[in-house]
């Protein structure tokens, strides 16, 4: 699914569906059409709920350490942050990939 501060749901809808990856996410979650944001933890629990999951159990992937990772890990799930230009290297203790390509390998 995608989790996002995008102030509609409908607007998310048609930012996934214009680069082309409509058909990969059946879960799509907009602070603006819950009332929260990341990194309130509601908006993750909602996400959790809504692939049938307990947060325990998800893993998320965010590329802003404070709304993305650290919300995550407050609401219960792993998180890694993915940090394409290694701009967060100096961020202790934090799970970090460079790609998403790294991320069935962080799960295996």
């Amino acid at each position: 699914g995608i989790v996002s501060n995008i102030p509609s749901l409908e607007r998310l809808q048609m930012e996934v569906e214009a680069i082309g990856l409509s058909n990969f996410f059946s879960v799509l979650i907009a602070a603006g059409a819950i009332g929260v944001a990341k990194p309130d933890t509601l908006i993750f629990e909602t996400a959790a709920k809504a692939i049938g999951e307990s947060p325990r159990e998800v893993l998320f992937v965010g590329d802003d350490p404070w709304r993305d990772y650290h919300g995550a890990l407050r609401a219960g799930m792993k998180a890694l942050l993915i940090d394409r230009r290694g701009v967060f290297k100096h961020l202790d203790g934090v799970c970090r990939i460079s790609s998403l390509a790294h991320v069935p390998a962080m799960v295996a």
